[in-house]
This record gives structure tokens, sequence and C-alpha cells, in this order.
């Protein structure tokens, strides 16, 4: 298993996995919720060129896990990650990190990928003089634990009441 940067030949394959992540995180919501999740109508043409804007954004960064033990360099996941200064008018919040994806392919979950793309992102971070690492979780999803095993703290929580 190898960790890269991921480049614009890798789209499609990040795209499916987007997909079967969106699909994962609308099953984890509350039924009615998961108009949080409703696509818009060009949804597959919006949301390729939004990555690939991402793709050419400084202060964003894609790396997929690719299994070199196959002869089709399949990616086995991916993380994307910003780096965002302090935007705040009235806290001087130092530069920080935000893991805004995670996807392993389920065949791959439990076998270490997860935690050699963190650590791959976390370098990133280091290297854009980020402070923290912030992101944000389901309080459904199983993935919970595994981002409080990698030492990250529940420090506040969205609420959302159907009005």
């Amino acid at each position: 298993m190898i960790v890269r940067e991921a480049t614009t030949e890798d789209l499609e394959q990040i795209f499916d996995m987007y997909l079967e992540f969106d699909r994962s995180m609308k099953n984890l919501m509350p039924e009615e919720f998961q108009v949080y999740r409703t696509h818009r109508e060009d949804f597959n043409n919006i949301t390729k060129q939004h990555m690939i804007k991402k793709f050419n954004d400084d202060n964003m960064i894609f790396y997929v896990a690719e299994d070199n033990n196959n002869d089709n360099n399949n990616i086995a996941g991916y993380i994307l990650g910003t780096a965002i200064p302090s935007e705040d008018p009235i806290y001087d919040r130092p530069m920080t990190g935000v893991i805004k994806n995670v996807y392993i392919k389920p065949d791959y979950r439990g076998k270490g990928v997860s935690s050699k793309l963190r650590d791959t992102i976390y370098d990133w971070f280091k290297e854009k003089d980020c402070k923290f690492v912030e992101l944000a979780v389901l309080s459904t999803n199983p993935a919970h634990e595994i981002y409080k095993k990698w030492g990250f703290t529940d420090i506040r929580q969205s609420m959302v009441k159907k009005i």
C-alpha cells in the first residue's frame, strides 16, 4: 500500500468512492434529516468540478492509498484536507488543519489504510504550520471511535431540529 498525492487521473475512482461515502452518510442519518443529502439535479458534474477545483487549491490536499499489490493500482481510500487560517474577528486561533473526508473501501478497512492516510495528511498540515487538526463526524458514524483512538476530542456538537 502506498500513499500519494491524488491526481486528476484518480478523479473517477475518487468520485466513485465519494458516492459510496455520500450514501453511507445519508444512511447514518435519521430519516427525517436525510433531506440534507438530497442531490441537486446535476450532482455528478457539479461534484466532479468541485473536486477538480480542490486539486488546484494550494490550501487543500487529496491523498490516496493505492493498492500496489495488484495489477490495476486500485485506490483503496482517500483523505481530503484543508489548511485554514483564523478568520475569526474576535479570537486569535492558530492555523488549523481540517480533515474534510476520509473514505476507505470496505475490503480495506481494519488494515491500517486510514492510519497511513492520516499520518501523511498530518505531515502536510505541519508543513502548512497547522497547530491543530479538526474534523466533523456524524454522531452515529462508527468512525467516531476511530477518531477518538487517533486522539481527537469531542469539543462541540451540532444539533438539528426539524420545524
